[in-house]
């Protein structure tokens, strides 16, 4: 007696799905065969359920592996900030240790400016007591020149003074002189050879 049996292999088409086309094959029933079937089957049900299994693995490890990149991320993350933090730190104190080294070379140089400018002010001020010690003392010698001058210039109107007193007291004495020879004259008795004489400040006394 022959039977018809639809008989569906299991193939794969590429994209990780197992479908079974319908294969008519005639001939006899036997045991063996129907036990090599079975046997087929059962081999690729395995291989399905490996292929699950695998791909259950498979995701199962790319979440593994995404949970450790998330991980990673979120250390590297944590680990950027302490190293941003690290670095403003760092950054504070080089900013401090920089301000504290300007203030401290500031406050030298400004020590040495103030010094400098004491010693040039007391060598100006040495300087200005000396030029104004010599300044008085010329001042000494002009006051005292002048005072000579001046001495001098009074001598010079004593002596001025004197001498037109003097002349003044001469002048009046031979005034008077000449008055008394006219009045001599003038008393000369009548016919005397007297010549009259007119007393002028001119004329000198005859002798």
């Amino acid at each position: 007696m022959t039977q018809t049996i639809a008989v569906q292999p299991l193939i794969s088409n590429g994209r990780d799905r197992l479908f079974a086309p319908t294969k008519f094959i005639d001939g006899p029933v036997h045991s063996k065969a129907l036990t090599s079937l079975l046997k087929q089957y059962s081999a690729r049900g395995r291989t399905i359920s490996r292929a699950q299994e695998m791909e259950a693995m498979y995701e199962a490890k790319l979440k593994e592996a995404e949970t450790k990149t998330l991980t990673m991320e979120a250390m590297g993350e944590a680990k950027l900030e302490a190293l941003k933090a690290e670095c403003h730190s760092k950054m504070r104190k080089t900013k401090q240790d920089y301000k504290q080294k300007m203030s401290h070379k500031l406050r030298e140089r400004n020590t040495t400016y103030s010094k400098k400018m004491e010693n040039m002010s007391a060598a100006h001020n040495s300087y200005k007591g000396k030029v104004m010690k010599s300044v008085e003392l010329w001042r000494r010698a002009l006051s005292t020149k002048d005072d000579k001058i001046l001495q001098l210039q009074l001598q010079l109107n004593l002596q001025k003074e004197r001498a037109d007193s003097e002349a003044k007291d001469a002048k009046h004495e031979d005034q008077a002189k000449v008055w008394d020879l006219t009045l001599r004259f003038y008393e000369f008795p009548a016919g005397t050879c007297a010549r009259k004489i007119v007393p002028t400040q001119a004329h000198s006394v005859p002798e």
